[in-house]
Formats: structure tokens, C-alpha cells, sequence
């Protein structure tokens, strides 16, 4: 596409996510954005995201004990986690970055026997925190790290942190094992929209970065954002951006997230 037919293609999207209300819609849990039929699976059920930044001062808390309990206990942190599990994550890693004091964040989001490798490092385990992260809980490729480092670390669960929904195979599992804790996330929030859930919040905690300011300017982004136009929102703007390539309310869903943190008062 030329310069010219991609601004056409942004500014027609933009238009549309206007005309047909999506942002106004989204925030008011209408599920005809997706589709017409309401009973759709795994549509109404998975809105949570929008309360995040109200409800996850607890979860904040909850991450910054987990970081403070395992101060100085550890260098790395060996993140275990595909898709949703790790993408704010790996986005918060590489924003903010190393902090004074802190371990380095090493994400595993690959079967590929070198990256498996690569992220167990060349010694021993015994200055490694390793992070096990899937909602389901039965997530195949996770689960497939999360016993290759159990293993590895001679079956130390005090090695180990996991983070799932309640009642999970993964939580039942992490009890049994003694893993040094084991943090629940809301289950009405699916993977790729949870940055500011535990799945976000724990990781970022480990890492050095300041959780509580974070969920607080989340807190007055999402008072503002029902309010933006959409040529003013960042939830719009990125998904007119994106779809100019690919299905634009896909797209608007997914940065909708991204919103709530990235517009800062």
C-alpha cells in the first residue's frame, strides 16, 4: 500500500470506529461488537479487563509481597508462559528494562530445545526464580517448561512461582510441589488482556518496577477513556493503525488494553 492509501485506510477506520460507537460500546460490555449472538462463548465472560485498573489494587499488593518475599533470593527470573502469559511482560522488560537491584527478566515463550536451553542458562538453578504462568493451567507447552525445571532444580519448589486461575491443574499442582506462592488471576480476564492482572503485575514486580504506580495511573486512564473520541483515544488510534492491515475490531480489542495504561494523566 502507498502512503496515501494508508492514511486513507487509518482515517476510514477511525471514522468507523466513531460512527459505530465501538469504544462507547466495549465499555458498556456490548457483545454485538463481536457478534450478534449473545450467548457467543467466551464473550461476556471475558470483559474483566475493563474493571482491571479498579480492582487490582489488591493484586498489586499481592505482586509486590511475592517480589519483597524473594528480595535478594534471586538474579534471574525465568518467566514460563505463551501467548497472553507473557506479552505484557515481555512489553513492560523491554520499556523499563533492567532495574538497580533487581533480577533480569528471561522469557520463555518457545519449545525450540536452544531457547529452552538458553533460558535454563549454563548453572546451577539455585539463583533462579522460575515463573509459571497459564491461565488454563493445562497449557501443554508450559507445563512442558514447568517440568523441565522442576527437574533441573533437583524438585525445589521454593524455586518456583505459578500463576493461573483458581482451581486450575497448575494451582493444585503448585500446592502439592510447595512452590513458594501461588497467585490466582480473575478469571473473567482472558491471557492477551491482562496486563494489568497478575499475569502483568507479578512479573513487572519482580523486575523492579513500581506496580502501585502503575495500576494508579491505570486507575485514572480508565476514568477518562469511555470520554475520548476516537481520533483522541490511544485504544482507537493503535487499532486503526493495525487494521489497516488486519481485522479492525480484533485490533481495537486488543489495544483497548494498552489504553488504560498508556494515556497518562
Amino acid at each position: 500500500m502507498t502512503e496515501r492509501s494508508l492514511t486513507d485506510a487509518f482515517e476510514a477506520a477511525l471514522r468507523r470506529l466513531e460512527t459505530e460507537q465501538v469504544v462507547e460500546r466495549i465499555w458498556a460490555r456490548d457483545t454485538s461488537v463481536w457478534s450478534a449472538d449473545p450467548t457467543t462463548p467466551e464473550l461476556g465472560d471475558r470483559l474483566g479487563w475493563l474493571d482491571l485498573p479498579a480492582t487490582m489494587g489488591d493484586a498489586a499488593r499481592v505482586a509486590t509481597a511475592v517480589a519483597a518475599d524473594v528480595s535478594g533470593s534471586c538474579d534471574r527470573v525465568v518467566l514460563c508462559g505463551m501467548g497472553g502469559s507473557s506479552l505484557a511482560p515481555e512489553v513492560l522488560w523491554q520499556t523499563f528494562g533492567a532495574q538497580a537491584g533487581f533480577p533480569h527478566l528471561v522469557l520463555l515463550d518457545s519449545t525450540h530445545p536452544e531457547a529452552v536451553l538458553a533460558a535454563a542458562g549454563p548453572g546451577s538453578m539455585e539463583r533462579t526464580l522460575v515463573l509459571v504462568a497459564s491461565k488454563s493451567g493445562t497449557t501443554l507447552e508450559t507445563a512442558s517448561f514447568e517440568e523441565f525445571f522442576w527437574e533441573r532444580s533437583g524438585l525445589d519448589g521454593t524455586r518456583f512461582v505459578a500463576i493461573t486461575d483458581p482451581g486450575t491443574a497448575l494451582a493444585r499442582r503448585a500446592r502439592e510441589r510447595g512452590y513458594r506462592h501461588v497467585v490466582s488471576s480473575p478469571p473473567d480476564v482472558g491471557g492477551r488482556f491482562s496486563a494489568l492482572s497478575p499475569f502483568g503485575l507479578v512479573p513487572a514486580a519482580l523486575t523492579g518496577i513500581d506496580v502501585d504506580g502503575l495500576t494508579r495511573r491505570a486507575r485514572t486512564a480508565a476514568t477518562k477513556a469511555p470520554s475520548w473520541a476516537s481520533s483522541e483515544s490511544p485504544g482507537s488510534i493503535g487499532s486503526a493503525s493495525i487494521s489497516t492491515r488486519t481485522r479492525p475490531t480484533a485490533s481495537l480489542t486488543h489495544c483497548m488494553v494498552c489504553a488504560s495504561v498508556r494515556r497518562m494523566p
